[in-house]
């Protein structure tokens, strides 16, 4: 079947949403310590909203690479499943809302908003998301997504995904035109040489530990903590969140640095 120009108009769309569903599942995946998953469905625009489903509503605005809002909406029982699983404690929906479960879903769409950006930065140009707490938006959708969180000890989890009418315009504006395989080619070694002197920021990594979120909301000055490496270890060098090397830290003119002992490239960060 040929490709249209509003099918890839639309891909745009669905690449935006299905980056912040899967950074959903990651973010709320590396919290919990356990796999989640996130799925995206397009359901109508002007469908009414039910009182159960306004419960925690986010207001974000892009800027940069993509210009334009989005809502999100996280029903009240979803954002208590959420908040009970970040904050250790068993599902249960009979419980009584407290505020910090709404205090855990603002945190948990923050940490999503951020990897979102970083991941839409690669294909759209640099993105900046701002994430606020809203009670409505003053426009109405373009486009309406629903998002169903899973996982065998979360069920019923679920928020709604509402973007503008200037969000959905910018996102279209970036379709690319059906790719030309000779122009591809030439590009491709300027494109990389170009890369060579783009900055990337890494870092070292001496010890992971996963924490309640309740336990990092105690933490205050002086608080100690045990990491999960032993002094004499290795310590890693990261990418972009990836290993890439391990080495010994050494003092360079008053300065950290790393002597790399061995390099990493094709193990992911554990």
């Amino acid at each position: 079947m040929t490709e249209t120009g509003a099918d890839r108009e639309n891909l745009q769309i669905d690449l935006f949403v299905e980056t912040w569903a899967g950074c959903t599942a990651e973010v709320i995946s590396q919290v919990a310590g356990r796999a989640f998953s996130a799925k995206a469905t397009m359901i109508a625009s002007d469908m009414a909203i039910s009182e159960s489903e306004r419960g925690v509503v986010f207001l974000a605005a892009a800027d940069g690479g993509l210009r334009g809002e989005f809502v999100l909406r996280i029903s009240r029982v979803s954002a208590q499943l959420m908040g009970q699983l970040l904050l250790g404690e068993a599902p249960d929906t009979a419980a009584e809302f407290r505020p910090d479960f709404m205090e855990a879903a603002e945190e948990l769409t923050r940490q999503i908003s951020g990897q979102a950006a970083t991941k839409i930065t690669a294909t759209q140009g640099e993105v900046h998301l701002r994430v606020a707490t809203a009670t409505a938006p003053t426009w109405s959708p373009a486009v309406r997504f629903t998002i169903e969180i899973s996982s065998a000890d979360l069920p019923g989890a679920s928020a709604t995904l509402e973007l503008s009418a200037a969000l959905v315009a910018s996102l279209r504006s970036k379709t690319l035109s059906p790719p030309n395989v000779t122009t591809q080619q030439n590009a491709a070694t300027t494109n990389l040489s170009s890369f060579m002197n783009v900055q990337l920021g890494v870092t070292l990594r001496f010890g992971c530990r996963q924490m309640l979120l309740r336990d990092v909301l105690d933490l205050n000055a002086g608080a100690v903590f045990e990491l999960d490496r032993k002094l004499e270890a290795p310590v890693d060098l990261l990418l972009d969140g990836r290993l890439i090397a391990r080495g010994e830290v050494v003092v360079v003119d008053g300065n950290y640095g790393l002597r790399v002992t061995e390099l990493a490239v094709s193990t992911e960060a554990s």
